[in-house]
């Protein structure tokens, strides 16, 4: 890392800047940083550089990141991170599972040198141009910025194209041999971090490349902003994800399998990786390679995997078993995007689709320009609430028909019209349903609404006058006026810090607080609309009592049927997605169907279920 490198950088906490604490350097010599600290000018936040690296996650989770070597450095250059180990929120699980899977795959299983990336094959320039659409002479001079890039091979083929800048940012600690590919003379800055977490400015960049990689990120629609975010006006994303159309076998067979494969050791997946890469490796050479020779194209290409089989038909054995092995060891995180999804992702996020064409049968490769800079710089939370005006858009009539949010309102309204508070708060209130409600039954209690989105404040105060909504964002603030009852329904799964977010609902708390939480295992769907934890029961029990609030009643609703409908939902998410969530009217047939899901619901038992309860009273 260079000083001049600093500039591009901000705090993940405030997204103040960032400068070099000179009395915490190791080794820095000339305008270049070996070792040493960065720290937030605004909130003094702290983070390492370890070896011109700049080390890039929340100081609770850097023992679950950091190796042995970091740790080592760290100590050198007297910087101080917690050394004792807590649990994870499931993103940051999830994500670090993946990053040590590449680390053992490219530091124990393949470590590719610059030779690999010259060959015809799945690693050479041809294939990178085939799978990232941009041509060569758009790089030269120009910022670009690569994610999730550690093998180095995007970085490689970039360099050789004289860009004025390359980032190269990546979770896992594979990203220091990035800088044994490239040629001295690249201006070269390594960030290790998490792309849904990261400390790159906006608009520093004129290109952003993510190649095969978004399909092993949790937010998919926070991926997508975290890509277009540090662009300027006109820049250029440049993506390649797996598609979900011609992959049947991916999606139906390998995919399923992977929930028995993730309880296995990353050293028995590696062995278990030799199979499928020897069944492969054979039926193209005794299979396609003979029906090529032999049959015209348009024969061929009527085979199933034709295309993408040919591609690997270059490719020696090494690599067909390190991306055997890749398949595998990413069993947290796997996912197939359908094209709509690919379109819809980068309109939400600003961009304007130039190409979006199908890769050797089985990837999406998409280029696209920045088109609105929705994203400001300096804005930790911008994201979410960029995501959240889209998202109350198109859930309108899942919020009012859908069976689920029809019974959390149904529970919550009948126990805050058990003790008639005289005025209510609703935190993440939406498109204000649960308000109606509360309004039907106590007309008289003084009804206020909040939310992070500026889009639902906006239109709730046109629509709903007799109502006050202010915007709120509960990772960092909190109404100054308390309030009878207050009520979180299903945002605290959303937040960074749940603690945190506790805190600031029990500083509005005046009598009671009431609380929905998903406490059950964490589906595709609850992945795609932004959860980061399910929770046990006495973790939200806890961190109510470590805010004077004593649990009036709690139940683990949803036995047997909510349950099942968890899990048959999630059997084939894109279809309920496009049928459920994409911003049309429910049918008729739709609204009976909600109607008789809703019906069932209310036969489901307090316990044993997925959707925990919470009422909370003052001690």
């Amino acid at each position: 890392m260079k000083l001049s490198h600093i500039s591009m950088l901000e705090c993940m906490e405030c997204g103040g800047a960032l400068k070099l604490a000179d009395n915490r350097i190791s080794h820095a010599s000339g305008d270049f940083i070996e070792n040493g600290v960065l720290q937030c000018e605004r909130c003094g936040e702290s983070y390492p550089v370890i070896d011109g690296i700049g080390i890039f996650f929340k100081n609770s989770l850097l023992p679950h990141f950091l190796n042995d070597h970091e740790k080592i450095i760290c100590d050198s250059i007297n910087f101080i991170f917690k050394k004792t180990v807590g649990s994870l929120l499931d993103e940051s699980l999830l994500t670090q599972k993946a990053s040590n899977g590449l680390g053992y795959q490219r530091g124990v299983g393949v470590k590719w040198d610059k030779s690999e990336f010259e060959k015809d094959d799945f690693n050479g320039p041809s294939s990178f141009r085939e799978f990232i659409r941009i041509e060569p002479e758009e790089y030269r001079g120009r910022k670009v910025v690569i994610w999730c890039g550690g093998t180095g091979r995007e970085a490689y083929h970039v360099s050789k194209n004289s860009p004025g800048l390359v980032i190269v940012t990546e979770a896992g600690d594979e990203i220091y041999r990035v800088k044994e590919l490239i040629d001295k003379n690249i201006d070269l800055l390594l960030v290790r971090c998490d792309i849904l977490c990261n400390p790159l400015r906006s608009g520093i960049a004129d290109i952003s490349i993510c190649d095969h990689a978004l399909q092993h990120v949790i937010d998919k629609r926070g991926a997508f902003f975290a890509l277009a975010n540090v662009l300027v006006q006109g820049g250029t994303v440049a993506v390649c994800v797996y598609s979900y159309e011609n992959n049947f076998i991916m999606t139906h067979v390998v995919e399923p399998l992977k929930g028995i494969i993730r309880q296995i050791p990353l050293g028995g997946r590696k062995f278990i990786s030799i199979f499928p890469a020897i069944f492969i490796f054979l039926l193209i050479k005794l299979f396609y390679l003979p029906v090529n020779f032999l049959f015209p194209e348009r024969i061929c290409k009527k085979l199933p995997l034709f295309d993408h089989m040919m591609l690997w038909s270059k490719s020696n054995f090494k690599l067909i078993k390190s991306s055997c092995f890749s398949l595998i060891k990413y069993a947290p995180v796997s996912y197939h995007f359908s094209r709509d999804e690919v379109r819809k992702l980068a309109e939400q996020a600003g961009l304007s689709i130039d190409k979006l064409e199908n890769t050797y049968g089985t990837t999406w490769s998409m280029t696209a320009k920045r088109t609105k800079m929705n994203l400001t710089a300096g804005s930790r939370q911008k994201n979410s609430e960029v995501f959240y005006d889209f998202a109350w858009q198109e859930w309108r009539d899942m919020v009012k028909h859908s069976p689920a949010p029809r019974m959390r309102r149904k529970k919550i309204v009948s126990w805050l019209s058990s003790v008639s508070p005289g005025s209510i708060l609703d935190v993440g209130c939406g498109n204000a349903e649960l308000l109606l409600d509360a309004h039907r039954l106590m007309p008289d209690a003084r009804l206020v609404g909040a939310d992070i989105s500026d889009a639902v404040i906006a239109s709730n105060r046109v629509n709903f006058p007799g109502m006050s909504f202010s915007k709120i964002d509960l990772n960092k603030e909190a109404l100054g006026d308390k309030f009878d009852a207050v009520i979180c329904m299903e945002v605290i799964e959303h937040c960074d810090d749940y603690r945190a977010a506790v805190k600031s609902l029990a500083s509005m708390t005046g009598k009671w607080l009431f609380i929905t939480v998903p406490c059950g295992p964490m589906f595709e769907i609850d992945r795609r609309v932004g959860h980061k934890k399910h929770f046990k029961p006495k973790e939200i029990e806890d961190a109510l009592k470590n805010e004077g609030l004593d649990v009036i009643r709690l139940e683990a609703w949803g036995f047997p049927f909510f349950n099942l409908y968890k899990r048959m939902i999630n059997l084939r998410p894109d279809k309920i997605r496009e049928s459920f969530l994409s911003g049309k009217e429910y049918s008729f047939s739709q609204k009976i169907l909600a109607s008789a899901t809703y019906a069932a619901f209310n036969l489901c038992l307090p316990k044993w279920g997925f959707q925990l309860f919470v009422m909370a009273g003052r001690k």
